[in-house]
């Protein structure tokens, strides 16, 4: 059987936003989800191991934890922007992260819908 496995993180981070018009730095609270489907090794009885997700996740999440996201991706620090940023830096098995943050916003992007320059681009752009 295939399945969609997900892990959730919480975090704070500052940003400010200038091109929409709001330039002063200010800080957020985002959850994050980070999925992709797979099938269930019959062996061992799971998809990938807690461990190696978490792994995953928390080194994505590391870099930008109360961190300055201005400084941080290499693009306007939106709300999308910022799920396209994360999902470029998991390995290529993630399939989607979801941001919510600010006043019940959401957003989602899938890694079909992303092209491969904007991955690399977004990949290759970070410190």
């Amino acid at each position: 059987p295939v399945t969609i496995c997900r892990v959730s993180r919480t975090f704070d981070a500052d940003h400010s936003l200038p091109y929409v018009g709001v330039s002063e730095q200010h800080r957020h609270s985002y959850w994050t989800e980070f999925g992709y489907h797979h099938e269930i090794n019959p062996e061992r009885g799971v998809t990938k191991t807690m461990q190696d997700m978490r792994s995953d996740v928390d080194e994505v999440i590391n870099r930008i934890s109360g961190k300055n996201l201005n400084e941080v991706l290499p693009v306007t620090p939106t709300a999308e922007f910022l799920a396209c940023w994360c999902l470029a830096q998991l390995p290529a098995y993630w399939e989607f992260v979801i941001v919510r943050c600010y006043g019940g916003f959401e957003c989602r992007i899938d890694r079909k819908y992303i092209t491969t320059e904007w991955l690399e681009r977004l990949r290759d752009s970070t410190p």
